[in-house]
């Protein structure tokens, strides 16, 4: 996976670099909560986060699936 923001490289990591593996996390999460097909799994984000401003623009590319792209919006404080 990685992750640009507008254009600069802000990650860059490998499922393999996770402290535990997607089975491990499934097998984990199933002893307590019943999956179903569609189910994310958030599993945190490697280092390198910044604060967003409107008019950003991210890049998420994950190898063998395709590239992400959002806009950054000013939103409204509850």
């Amino acid at each position: 996976m990685s992750c640009k923001v507008n254009g600069e490289l802000r990650q860059d990591a490998s499922t393999a670099e996770m402290t535990n593996d997607i089975p491990f996390l499934v097998e984990y999460l199933s002893a307590f909560a019943t999956l179903h097909p569609g189910d994310l799994i958030l599993t945190g984000s490697p280092g390198g986060t910044t604060q967003l401003h409107p008019g950003d623009t991210i890049d998420i590319d994950i190898s063998g699936i395709g590239t992400l792209t959002n806009g950054v919006i000013a939103g409204r404080r509850p």
